[in-house]
C-alpha cells in the first residue's frame, strides 16, 4: 500500500512536459532523470524491504550496490525528500541510496540548516 502511494506522489512529481522548444523553436526531446535510473524496469520488491526477512543481511543491500552506480542517484533522492515533506506520506523503501532512517536524517539536517 505505502509503495503504490509513493508511486503516485513520485508520478506528480516528475516533469510532465516530455518535449521543449529550442532557441529558434525546434521541438526538443526532454529526457527526464527517472528514465536514466539503473533500477528503471525493475520490480519494487529489490527497493522495498519486508519487515523479518533475512536479518543477518541489510535487506537492501542488493539496492544500494545499484544504486551506486547510478548516475541518477542524486536526483531520486531530492526527489523522495520533496515527497516525503508532506507527513502523510511517511517514509519507506530506498530511494537515492537511502533508506528511510537516512532520508529522516537528512531532512532533519536539511530544516536545521534553513532555521
Amino acid at each position: 500500500v505505502s509503495q503504490s502511494r509513493y508511486n503516485m506522489a513520485l508520478q506528480l512529481c516528475l516533469p510532465q512536459q516530455t518535449t521543449t522548444r529550442t532557441k529558434e523553436g525546434k521541438k526538443k526531446e526532454m529526457t527526464h532523470w527517472h528514465e536514466k535510473a539503473a533500477c528503471r524496469g525493475l520490480g519494487p520488491d529489490l527497493f522495498f524491504a519486508r519487515r523479518g526477512e533475512n536479518k543477518t543481511q541489510d535487506p537492501y543491500h542488493h539496492a544500494k550496490q545499484l544504486c551506486a552506480r547510478c548516475t541518477v542517484a542524486t536526483e531520486c533522492l531530492q526527489t523522495a525528500l520533496r515527497i516525503e515533506e508532506n507527513p502523510q506520506m511517511g517514509r519507506h523503501g530506498l530511494y537515492g541510496g537511502k533508506t528511510p532512517d537516512q532520508r529522516a536524517d537528512i531532512a532533519r539536517q536539511q530544516r536545521r540548516q534553513v532555521a
